[in-house]
């Protein structure tokens, strides 16, 4: 999926990055408010930035959690010889 880039932490493939898809008419951070975004887990990196962006900008938006932190460990412990599978 295409994104366009609407804050960020760095300027290349790391880092985070808060995007909207391409063809979205929000050109900025603060359009977001009332809105739904994205995270990974409550109390995870996206999550923490999401906060921070809230503070910074003195918006408000609803924090939607899309993955479990931590799934992988979970799901495929090292000792494991079971493939763990991405569908949830």
């Amino acid at each position: 999926m295409l994104a366009k880039n609407l804050a960020g932490t760095a300027l290349g493939y790391y880092g985070w990055h808060l995007v909207v898809k391409a063809d979205s008419k929000i050109k900025d951070a603060g359009e977001l408010a009332g809105k739904k975004v994205g995270i990974t887990s409550a109390g995870s990196g996206t999550d923490i930035l999401a906060l921070w962006t809230q503070a910074d900008r003195k918006i408000q938006f609803t924090r939607v959690p899309l993955a479990a932190a931590g799934w992988y460990r979970t799901c495929c412990p090292a000792t494991s010889t079971q493939r763990c599978s991405t569908r949830r």
